[in-house]
């Protein structure tokens, strides 16, 4: 089974290495394909946050795609909505044949052994 991971990325640098390195791990020695996208919902940019990230996120996300954690990153400098975000995400995980998709918040952090206790959960639950 093939596991697409989306995630979207803007000042979240505390968690990001952590919730992402696990995944690396997991890739090692599973199917998994994770596609991030570092961007400014619009709808936080109506509330007043600035279009660019105000912390290391766009650095530790470079760093986490060339070592080939990350296998699809897009860097926006101008806000989208977050659909439209996501979709970039979606777009990349449906060429890569993936069975499941996982939205994946960067404060979420698992162990290896968790994520495939979870996969293991759905695989035998089908729904």
């Amino acid at each position: 089974m093939k596991i697409g991971i989306i995630s979207s990325a803007y000042n979240c640098a505390e968690y990001l290495e952590e919730a992402l390195r696990p995944w690396g791990e997991f890739k090692e020695e599973s199917d998994a394909a994770i596609s991030v996208v570092h961007v400014c919902f619009k709808e936080n940019q109506e509330l007043g946050f600035p279009p660019e990230s105000s912390d290391d996120t766009e650095q530790i996300l470079n760093k986490l795609n060339d070592e080939k954690i990350i296998d699809f990153l897009h860097m926006e400098r101008k806000p989208l909505d977050e659909a439209d975000s996501k979709s970039i995400c979606l777009d990349y995980l449906k060429k890569q044949d993936v069975d499941y998709m996982w939205l994946l918040g960067l404060d979420e952090i698992y162990t290896v052994d968790q994520i495939k206790q979870i996969i293991k959960f759905v695989e035998f639950n089908k729904f």
